[in-house]
């Protein structure tokens, strides 16, 4: 599994210490860095008391390279023996001793394959590198940030300026849409309660002899006028599969939309079904 993943990647060899660097971040990387080294691939305590060690051999190389990889690996081995005297001799807790021995026991799975060890520690270097490199970069961030110069500082006053502007013209819009409904409520109100009624008396008197004009045109030209009208407000509230896209926290369309698509769907089903002088007569 690494050693595809190292052949593409030249390690470069930290200056300071990396893992030092690593132990003097803030807590949200070192929570990374306990993540990382949270299975049993490779030890945080091996790479903690080996850091300088491990720091200063080309794993890139041994990865490669069966004898250079042995060669690390017997003296990976040495270090954690080393350890483990400096241990005993140091009078530290007999758990401490006892893992140091635990993990010398383990590595010796990588005796026929040492490349394979390798490998597993470049991995982890890496890993690390990229959590210092994202801690560094956040910090070059917040340094710009408070560096930041009048003439950026107008700038974002500007855009801040546009902005709301432009917040103010969406909400415009969304009101426009109200008022228009507000119109097309009374327009049709007005066709249905007045001249829809007017035109169907005519009807009736005509049905009986009376030479009263039925003609339907004016009034079904007003009725298609008013119809297109709702229609077109239908189709700008349709928005709801890119709305589901790119919708965002207070969105006034995704919070206004659901009583503006009522009114319309009120209105245009009054419409539909009072225009059918014909079959109702």
């Amino acid at each position: 599994m690494y050693a595809c993943y190292y052949c593409s990647r030249a390690y470069k060899k930290p200056g300071m210490a990396q893992w030092e660097k690593l132990m003097q971040l803030e807590s949200v990387y070192l929570k990374q860095v306990g993540e990382l080294y949270d299975g049993d691939s490779f030890p945080m305590d091996v790479r903690h008391y080996l850091a300088h060690w491990i720091e200063g051999q080309d794993w890139e190389h041994a990865a490669q390279d069966y004898d250079i990889a042995m060669v690390l690996f017997q003296v990976l081995l040495e270090n954690l023996d080393i350890q483990y005297s400096r241990f005993v001799q140091q009078g530290e807790p007999f758990l401490l001793q006892h893992n140091i021995c635990r993990f010398k026991h383990n590595f010796q799975r990588y005796q026929e394959e040492p490349y394979t060890l390798a490998s597993i520690i470049l991995w982890f270097l890496r890993k690390e590198e990229e959590i210092v490199h994202s801690a560094e970069l956040a910090e070059q961030v917040q340094l710009l940030q408070v560096q930041q110069n009048p003439m950026e500082t107008d700038s974002q006053w500007n855009i801040e300026c546009k902005m709301t502007d432009l917040k103010k013209k969406v909400q415009s819009m969304l009101s426009g849409v109200g008022l228009l409904l507000d119109d097309a409520e009374e327009v049709l109100f007005v066709l249905v309660r007045e001249e829809l009624v007017q035109w169907q008396r005519r009807h009736q008197k005509a049905c009986i002899g009376a030479p009263d004009s039925t003609c339907l045109d004016q009034l079904e030209k007003w009725f298609t006028t008013e119809a297109e009208s709702l229609f077109q407000v239908c189709k700008f509230l349709k928005l709801e599969e890119l709305m589901g896209k790119v919708t965002y926290e207070h969105d006034p369309l995704k919070t206004q939309k659901p009583a503006l698509q009522k009114r319309v769907d009120s209105l245009l089903n009054c419409l539909l079904k009072s225009f059918r002088p014909d079959h109702q007569q």
